[in-house]
């Protein structure tokens, strides 16, 4: 049986994701953020950005976008947003790595 502590103080399951320029790490949404993101029509831009503005962080952890940048990663070249967003939905269990693998 877990014990509460630990449910509330378990490490984040981070992922790495690799980019031409080194890497960043994304972790899952809270189900706070997860209905948050119901705002936004799912697979729309704005569901996209708030994704990569939400979950991505640096290997420890700490946020690596603020609220301000969700705009600005709308003009981010996909080339670049793509695998984040695979990642993203990967550690949400919302995309397994078989259907990432069919829809590339």
């Amino acid at each position: 049986m877990i014990e509460r502590d630990w449910f509330f103080k378990r490490p984040q399951e981070l992922q790495k994701v690799e980019l031409d320029g080194g890497e960043i790490w994304v972790r899952p949404l809270t189900l706070t953020e997860d209905e948050e993101s119901g705002k936004y029509r799912r697979e729309s831009n704005e569901w996209q950005t708030y994704l990569v503005r939400v979950s991505c962080c640096d290997k420890d952890g700490n946020p690596f976008f603020i609220d301000n940048d969700q705009e600005a990663l709308g003009k981010v070249p996909a080339k670049y947003m793509s695998p984040i967003i695979s990642a993203i939905l990967r550690v949400n269990c919302w995309l397994t790595e078989d259907e990432d693998k069919e829809g590339n």
